[in-house]
């Protein structure tokens, strides 16, 4: 029984589109629902899977650079030397936000960890755009009194 359940190393996953149980390419009936499974569509729900998931992982490394960029900032109030790296790593978040965004922006799905993706790259991206922005005009402001 658990043999017909398995998914097997020559196909790749993706969900029953009427049960959503993850199943095999490779099936023609879904294991758990007996729905009938075609090979076409199976083949491009499993290539839509493989570009959510790479969507969700990229995201968890532009929410790590964000951190970074977040920890650098409120290093380099009390550090100099810190702050001088603080405009390069919030630059970074905002161009690996943006480029997320371009890549996998356009995704219809109803996978939750997307979603949940989508989200933490609109919140870093904005985070440190605004927090760019707001550097950029300290130093105007700074520059703008000491003439």
């Amino acid at each position: 029984m658990f043999e017909s359940m398995s998914i097997t190393s020559q196909g790749r996953a993706f969900q029953c589109p009427s049960c959503k149980e993850k199943i095999d390419t490779s099936r023609r009936r879904c294991p758990f629902c007996s729905a009938i499974i075609d090979a076409g569509a199976a083949e491009a729900a499993a290539d839509a899977m493989v570009k959510v998931n790479q969507a969700s992982e990229e995201a968890g490394y532009v929410k790590v650079a964000a951190g970074v960029a977040l920890a650098s900032f409120l290093c380099g109030m009390f550090f100099v030397f810190i702050s001088m790296g603080v405009p390069l790593a919030l630059l970074a978040v905002v161009g690996m936000a943006i480029r997320w965004r371009v890549k996998y922006g356009g995704i219809q799905t109803d996978d939750l960890d997307f979603h949940s993706a989508k989200r933490t790259v609109t919140a870093a991206g904005i985070t440190a755009s605004l927090l760019l922005l707001g550097g950029l005009i300290l130093v105007a402001a700074i520059l703008a009194t000491s003439r």
